[in-house]
């Protein structure tokens, strides 16, 4: 994601908690971005200064957060008007470069994408209702143990559990919004919302908005796949790691011998798309 905001923002700094992930995320590097060790519950250690941010993004990440400090953290670092996205969806950093969130933007701040974020919130196969059972027992029932817990519960709760710093106010922002799969605009979601953590100051509650494309409408994202891409995306993910470290088992290829037959050469691929948004004052 760090690679698509420096498309937009003339400074990104990426930070991810683990040393072996901001290694990794340096290759192929770009001036405009600069990457460190850090997490979003205390940027000061990775140098974020105050009121120095326009734009803080997480692409499957929010969901491992301690939300208490990571909105404090958060706010502290944001310009006034700056904005936060946190982002559940496959193509995280295509989906938030789209969105007009804050004009004339500088600096943007990547807070990592999880190591499960290929696939994450739930693959499915549009069409192919066979294809869907086979890749929803994998899920939920081989590797229903292997997840990390409870950062898999709440990006499947397509991020309904995590609260915002202040208790969202009535708006229409989200029939502003640009079509990405038109036509039609996000479903600007309405949920019996979590109590807000924190002190909730200097923050918009005309501005969040929890936006969604569920299993199905405008928003939902997709592409055309090979077997060779859902195999190496099906390997990505951390949970079947866990299950073939314990198992020593190659569940990866039992679903394949399942789904080759089914989904031929090449079909579609879909993930829902989730924004949190919210800006400061």
């Amino acid at each position: 994601m760090a690679l698509e905001l420096a498309k937009t923002y003339k400074e990104v700094t990426g930070l991810d908690p683990m040393e072996g992930m901001v290694k990794a995320g340096l290759q192929p590097a770009d001036k405009r971005i600069r990457y460190a060790v850090g997490n979003a519950e205390d940027l000061s250690a990775a140098g974020i200064e105050d009121a120095s941010i326009d734009l803080v993004v997480a692409g499957e990440a929010a969901h491992y957060f301690d939300h208490a400090k990571s909105w404090s953290e958060v706010g502290r670092v944001l310009r006034p008007k700056g904005t936060v996205a946190w982002v559940v969806s496959n193509d995280v950093g295509g989906a938030v470069v789209g969105l007009p969130l804050q004009p004339l933007v500088m600096t943007a701040l990547h807070l990592g994408d999880s190591a499960d974020a290929q696939g994450y919130g739930r693959i499915s196969f549009p069409g192919h209702e066979r294809a869907n059972t086979v890749i929803n027992k994998l899920m939920d029932v081989t590797l229903a143990s292997y997840w990390s817990e409870p950062g898999w519960s709440i990006s499947e709760g397509l991020y309904d559990r995590i609260p915002f710093p202040v208790l969202p106010a009535p708006n229409t922002l989200a029939q502003s919004l640009p079509d990405l799969e038109g036509p039609g605009h996000p479903r600007n979601s309405t949920i019996a919302e979590p109590l807000p953590v924190g002190k909730g100051e200097g923050w918009d509650p005309a501005s969040a908005l929890r936006l969604k494309s569920g299993d199905c409408g405008e928003w939902r994202l997709k592409e055309r796949w090979t077997l060779h891409q859902l195999e190496k995306c099906l390997r990505s993910w951390s949970s079947v790691k866990r299950f073939q470290d314990k198992k020593g088992e190659d569940v990866v290829a039992e679903v394949m011998e399942q789904l080759g037959p089914i989904l031929g050469d090449e079909f579609d691929v879909a993930w829902p798309l989730v924004i949190m948004l919210i800006r400061r004052k």
